[in-house]
């Protein structure tokens, strides 16, 4: 399994559950090599532009993001539980059978084991700064491996 594949599978819910005032984006990408997980995360977060009308188009600081990090005592619980409100349980989510969506969801939680093995799991917080949108509401959750980092987004923006 690669993460490609696992976009792909996000991509198609992001699109299942896109609203007529509101855009889903939900994705899986690897950090930026750091030394430490919040630095990797920093160093994502930094990258992302901020349009602003008298500035035109810039970066963010690491320390604007004001980031967090908690460790996920029980990871595949809380991947299950995460990826059942985000791919079937918004407004606009496709309707399908309790078992059908039980299905798709540990699907893609063997899927994503995969790709991240047993790395540690950790819910991360931002405080997006003022000078810029990040989204309504998102979850954002980050993996550390042993040679590897990512970072599992699930967002939404009106």
């Amino acid at each position: 399994m690669s993460p490609d594949k696992l976009n792909e599978t996000l991509e198609r819910h992001a699109r299942a559950n896109e609203g007529t005032n509101h855009g889903s984006e939900y994705d899986f990408c690897i950090l930026p090599s750091a030394d430490s997980l919040t630095d990797a995360l920093g160093f994502h977060f930094a990258q992302i532009k901020v349009s602003s009308v008298s500035t035109g188009w810039r970066l963010e600081t690491t320390e604007a993001w004001d980031i967090r990090i908690t460790t996920v005592d029980k990871p595949d619980e809380v991947l299950i539980e995460t990826a059942q409100a985000w791919f079937f349980g918004l407004e606009h989510s496709p309707k399908v059978s309790s078992s059908a969506a039980a299905d798709e969801v540990l699907d893609f939680v063997i899927d994503l084991r995969r790709v991240v093995g047993n790395a540690l799991m950790y819910m991360v917080r931002v405080s997006p700064p003022m000078s810029m949108w990040y989204g309504c509401h998102w979850e954002d959750f980050a993996f550390d491996g042993d040679s590897q980092r990512w970072l599992l987004h699930f967002g939404f923006s009106d």
